[in-house]
């Protein structure tokens, strides 16, 4: 990628940021040691009492910062993000969660910079432990992720494995405060802060 900003230093360089773009869609989902040891954390986790009853439905309030990993020779610039996320539990500790994220990036090499519109559907099952007011939570889903920018290269849209860690507090029978770390893809992530209500 940095060879592409070195020919492009003087001559066409909407088509040199065009490519990094397409570099930027096309970088692969996430790798399969880290699906693995993603999948043994949800495994092991042992089923205790969670705050919330069998049957209570949830609603949640995020709001955070778009991640995304750095490229050669392409300045990032993250973004403010932020979404909604519905649930209910089915089992003790496990719920069954929707949930819609948007943020974004601002890409730039040599004079010329591309604003990139990251959005995120996703469905989850997520567990909460029960250790009090504080708690830990993990989660694994599907995902779909759309990337539209102000260039010439097309959106792109991709589905694919997701999953992530927190924490959270309970400050009240029916409200939680939790801050999460979500892997949507292998370059983008979502760092979030949500206030999550259950009824």
């Amino acid at each position: 990628m940095s060879n592409c900003i070195d020919k492009c230093r003087c001559i066409n360089k909407r088509k040199c940021i065009d490519t990094l773009f397409s570099k930027f869609l096309l970088r692969s989902w996430l790798a399969t040691p880290t699906i693995i040891f993603s999948l043994l954390i949800v495994g092991v986790i042992s089923s205790t009492t969670a705050h919330a009853d069998i049957g209570d439905f949830s609603a949640s309030l995020k709001g955070g910062k778009t991640v995304v990993s750095d490229i050669d020779g392409v300045s990032v610039e993250e973004e403010s993000s932020a979404g909604f996320n519905f649930g209910y539990q089915f089992l003790d500790n496990w719920s069954a969660e929707i949930e819609y994220v948007t943020g974004g990036v601002v890409l730039s090499a040599n004079v010329r910079s591309i604003d990139v519109d990251v959005v995120s559907a996703a469905a989850y099952a997520t567990y909460r432990s029960d250790s009090g007011n504080l708690y830990f939570t993990t989660r694994i889903g599907v995902v779909q992720l759309e990337l539209k920018s102000n260039s010439a290269v097309p959106d792109a849209t991709e589905t694919g494995l997701s999953y992530g860690a927190g924490g959270g507090y309970q400050v009240l029978p029916n409200l939680g405060i939790e801050l999460d770390y979500t892997i949507v893809e292998a370059d983008t992530d979502w760092l979030m802060l949500s206030a999550r209500f259950t009824f």
